[in-house]
């Protein structure tokens, strides 16, 4: 009868934690096993850091234009309406670029300035006329139209 009773908490315990679980007699309980392979896996310490991959729809519309029409946007406040909580100014579409991706991939913990200011439910497609909106001077807007960025995650 206790054979029963101890095989039937065993097979409670594997199905609820959804692992093995053994009887330790000379303790009386009932102590749930790791699998091997969950017991050999690198801890977090071992692990590497993710790579973080700068994504946005900003980011992936400056990401379609040509330097030199980064370049020819000037002075571009950097708002919510294209996806950020903060009001800055750059001096140039170019220097807004670099601050939003330092990198294509980056191997960090931790987020850079641009990415913690994103919003980042912000789905909204960025077309010029939102680009042009946000800066005081655009050197041939008709270059830009048609260019839209969307998220890509």
């Amino acid at each position: 009868m206790l054979n029963v009773a101890k095989h039937r908490a065993l097979e409670v315990i594997d199905r609820f934690l959804g692992l093995p679980a053994t009887y330790d007699s000379t303790h009386r309980r009932i102590e749930p096993s790791w699998p091997e392979k969950i017991e050999n896996t690198a801890t977090q310490e071992e692990l590497s850091p993710p790579i973080l991959i700068p994504e946005s729809p900003l980011i992936n519309f400056l990401s379609q234009i040509t330097l030199s029409q980064r370049l020819n946007i000037r002075n571009i406040t950097l708002s919510e309406r294209l996806g950020y909580r903060i009001e800055q100014q750059f001096r140039d579409a170019e220097a807004l670029y670099r601050w939003l991706t330092p990198g294509q991939r980056i191997v960090t913990n931790f987020a850079w300035p641009a990415e913690s200011h994103r919003i980042r439910w912000f789905r909204t497609p960025i077309t010029a006329k939102d680009l042009i909106n946000a800066a005081e001077l655009v050197h041939d807007p008709e270059s830009l139209e048609g260019i839209v960025g969307e998220a890509q995650f």
